[in-house]
């Protein structure tokens, strides 16, 4: 594999690339990418000999697809670096090395990925587990990656809506529920589902360990049970929040309770004190003494950190 500098003009797309879509606007954010920090990483090519170019200076993409799309798209259509590889490759290695590197760099779309391994798996008879050893990619992640292919497109498109809660974990566990019980019309039911109820992952698991036990249950009520369990869910979380706020809430409204009884009963007793015995004016005096140290102590405190820090710090003083 050489490296060299080619001019964009001398090379040409594939025909079969696994990508068939790109989005415009990420494509401008490369291409101002690449003209203010220049191409970090060379695209991969060989020698397209089929073109009869007496030269060889024609030569076709194998990877980097969009590097070359955004350098195309610069006013000063000028040179591209690119690693040349053997012009004896196999045409299905070309394929393969295309596929890997959209793969790894998640170039491809979900759909788009899952046709370019089906089709790659079907060229060479390969079952999951020898596709994953070739691609690098786990027997389970790939297994989940291809179930796109198994529903219908309406469904598929939903899955690349940015908007649509539809992922494909969904899509996976409605397919396997659908195998599981031999009813392939549950798989459509639970994929609706989950868009109109915007399910989460563990909650179409919920609904799959509820076929488990009982085969012959209804999706309306399977889905039911569901969303009556996450209102539960949502009311105990809103009970666990107003309890926390009363919970924090509780030391202050004990303190304001503590000082309006004492300015009640001071009131009260205002009348009586000029008929106290003198012991009982003296502790009555100590006591207001204290009072009257305490809140000056307080005051700078309580504009310093807030009366809730406050109030914690004469709990902890209290019960310790």
């Amino acid at each position: 594999m050489n490296f060299a500098v080619l001019s964009l003009s001398n090379i040409e797309v594939m025909p079969d690339q696994s990508r068939q879509k790109f989005d415009e606007e990420a494509l401008d954010d490369l291409a101002r990418s690449i003209e203010q920090l220049g191409q970090l990483q060379p695209v991969i090519v060989r020698r397209n000999k089929e073109q009869g170019a007496a030269d060889d200076s024609r030569y076709q993409l194998i990877a980097g697809e969009r590097r070359y799309r955004a350098m195309k798209q610069q006013e000063e259509k000028g040179d591209i670096a690119a690693l040349i590889v053997d012009e004896e490759i196999e045409p299905e290695k070309i394929k393969e090395i295309n596929l890997v590197e959209n793969i790894q760099r998640e170039d491809l779309d979900e759909l788009e990925r899952a046709q370019g391994i089906k089709s790659y798996m079907d060229r060479h008879d390969l079952t999951v587990k020898e596709a994953s050893l070739r691609l690098g990619v786990p027997r389970t992640t790939l297994t989940q990656w291809l179930k796109i292919l198994e529903i219908k497109p309406e469904y598929q498109q939903a899955v690349l809506d940015d908007d649509c809660s539809l992922g494909l974990s969904h899509v996976s566990r409605a397919v396997s529920l659908g195998s599981s019980t031999g009813n392939p019309v549950l798989t459509e039911k639970l994929i609706k589902a989950v868009i109109k109820y915007n399910l989460t992952r563990a909650e179409v698991e919920k609904i799959g360990r509820l076929y488990n036990r009982h085969l012959h249950l209804e999706m309306e009520e399977a889905v039911g049970a569901v969303l009556m369990d996450r209102e539960r869910q949502q009311a105990a979380a809103d009970l666990g929040d107003l309890l926390e706020e009363e919970k924090r809430e509780k030391p202050v409204k004990e303190l304001i309770r503590a000082f309006s009884r004492a300015s009640e009963k001071l009131e009260d007793y205002m009348e009586e004190i000029g008929h106290l015995e003198e012991e009982e004016s003296r502790l009555l005096l100590d006591e207001f003494l204290y009072q009257y140290q305490l809140l000056q102590l307080m005051l700078p405190e309580l504009e310093e950190n807030g009366l809730e820090e406050m109030v914690k710090k004469i709990l902890r003083r209290k019960t310790g």
